[in-house]
């Protein structure tokens, strides 16, 4: 083997080296993401079911269609999506009381998601919105398995 090819086989070595150790790389960072991603807390695929703010008032009729925006956003909310968060919480808490125990059904598989729904009730929530939920959670707990859920509603908003 002459120099010259001696040479061009230690360069394309040395590719195909620095190939292997790149590709290697991206394999350990693609690794990294996937792990990220598949945390504890499940995310959903399923976002089709929260329809278009224009076709009605509160962005989010149900408890189901809330958490469909949790998942889209992984509970991270701002601006004039944390606005139409906190009024469709209201609505659910106000109008919906008796389905407060789909709320703790899907909080029994996703903690996080009650937790989600729980700091919009804070002090932008409108005054008298905010008698009428404390009101229904002191008073009316749909069930004695929701009662937890109640008590801390109840505790939010005193």
């Amino acid at each position: 083997m002459g120099s010259t090819q001696w040479r061009r086989y230690h360069e394309a070595d040395y590719r195909n080296r620095s190939a292997m150790i790149s590709m290697r790389f991206l394999l350990r960072q693609l690794a990294l993401v996937c792990l990220m991603l598949s945390s504890s807390e499940p995310w959903c695929a399923d976002t089709e079911s929260v329809r278009p703010i224009g076709e009605r008032r509160y962005a989010y009729r149900t408890w189901e269609d809330l958490y469909s925006k949790f998942c889209a956003t992984r509970g991270d909310v701002d601006g004039v999506e944390a606005g139409e968060v906190g009024e469709s919480v209201s609505f659910l808490l106000r109008e919906k009381w008796v389905t407060l125990h789909e709320l703790v059904k899907i909080g029994h598989s996703s903690p996080l998601y009650v937790k989600f729904v729980l700091k919009f009730l804070d002090e932008s929530l409108p005054h008298d919105e905010a008698e009428a939920i404390l009101a229904l959670a002191t008073r009316a707990c749909p069930s004695p398995e929701d009662e937890w859920l109640c008590i801390e509603i109840a505790d939010r908003l005193k």
